[in-house]
This record gives structure tokens, sequence and C-alpha cells, in this order.
């Protein structure tokens, strides 16, 4: 994990040992670290943890998982997040809080009013927890925030149509973004901010022509 600002393990269901003691070394050095609901349940055996989740984990994001509700496809729940309320569907998890931050709570069911989504600092880094199946429209305002705090290349400053992806890395001094047509027409995305060629060194912004299977690199200085 060397290099990263973020990680993301949604549903990490099966993590062996040697991979929770990387998490933890790549929290407490700096980074960012996003799970959710149904992590951290088995080893690499599919063997349950004995004496349940492990205390590594519960040390890193600061909470302990209680108990996973499954709900019924006809059902729903909601989280109420940085003053917006998101639907829930599908997984909900009862969480125990030790030393992290409630940042979104549920709105219905027994486990109304507790936490849904945690924050928890460790060492020099940050461990989120989201506790349940949320919509896309939270996974959009989730992001974006975290995006902006690390000051990462977002995908959504480059707006793009369906059939195109947008990766990204980065290194200690630039941001590299990979604009991959997996279509087989043309697309027109849109580069709302700045960026160079990473080939040819263009400054590159606005629209863009993408032919079929067309990649393009670009990249950008981490410094905000």
């Amino acid at each position: 994990f060397d290099g990263y600002k973020l990680l993301i393990v949604p549903m990490l269901y099966l993590v062996s040992q040697e991979t929770i003691e990387r998490l933890n070394r790549f929290v407490a050095q700096g980074g960012t670290l996003i799970s959710t609901y149904l992590t951290g349940l088995v080893d690499e055996s599919d063997l349950t943890y004995f004496g349940g989740w492990p205390s590594e984990l519960t040390t890193m994001f600061g909470i302990e998982p209680v108990e996973n509700d499954t709900l019924y496809p006809t059902d729903q729940n909601g989280v109420k997040f940085r003053d917006k309320t998101y639907e829930l569907k599908d997984y909900a998890t009862v969480l125990k809080v030790v030393t992290a931050e409630t940042v979104g709570v549920y709105t219905e069911d027994f486990y109304a009013d507790t936490a849904a989504v945690t924050r928890n600092n460790h060492g020099e880094g940050v461990a989120w927890y989201i506790g349940g199946r949320l919509e896309e429209r939270f996974q959009n305002d989730f992001y974006a925030e975290i995006i902006s705090s690390l000051n990462l290349l977002s995908p959504r400053q480059i707006e793009h149509p369906e059939g195109v992806s947008v990766q990204v890395r980065i290194d200690a001094s630039f941001i590299y973004g990979f604009i991959m047509n997996f279509s087989e027409e043309r697309k027109t995305i849109e580069l709302k901010k700045p960026v160079e060629d990473y080939l040819t060194g263009e400054r590159l912004i606005g629209t863009m022509l993408l032919q079929p299977y067309e990649v393009r690199i670009v990249k950008c200085s981490t410094e905000k």
C-alpha cells in the first residue's frame, strides 16, 4: 500500500491476519481507509475468527459490529449523514462505538439513532466504516468529501458518458488519470479543470473527443 493516500475495501468478507496488519500499518502511517458492512468476518480459510471481530480491526475502526440486519427486498431504512437522509437497502450493521466518531445514524427500526457511518483516528491516519448499503446519492456525496479532503483528482472533474471509464493513481508529485473508452463509438468527455497530456505535454481543458477504444492518460500536480 506504499504511496497510496486512500484505500477503499468494501465488503472485505475474507481477510487474513497479514492483511489486517497491513491495513493497520497503512492507516497508522497516515493513510485513509474506507470499509463497509460484512468486512472481516472470516480468515483466509473461510473460518470465522474465534471470539468475534479481530481486536486489531476494532482498534483501527474504533467500533465493534454487533449484528448484521438483512432486510427483505421490500424493506428499507435510512441514514442521516451531514444533514441529509439517504435510502438504505439490503444490509445494515448494528455497531457498538468504542473510540470512533459517529458521523451518520440510522433513522428507522430498533437501531434508529445509532451509529451507521463512523470515522476513527488511528495513528496518523483515518479509518471510515459504512454500516449499510446506501443509495448512489450517498456514494456521490460521501466520496466527493473524501476526494476534496485528500486533494485527489476526482472522476467528477471529468464528465464522461456510459462506456468511458476514468481511473486515478497517484505518486508523491502527480495525480494520473486514465481515461478509457471501452465502446465502439466515439465519445465526448469534458475536462472541468486543466490537466496535462502525459505523453505529449499538451494542456487540456474543456471538451475532448475519444475514438473507439481510445485511451488517454492525463496528469496534474498533487499541490492544491
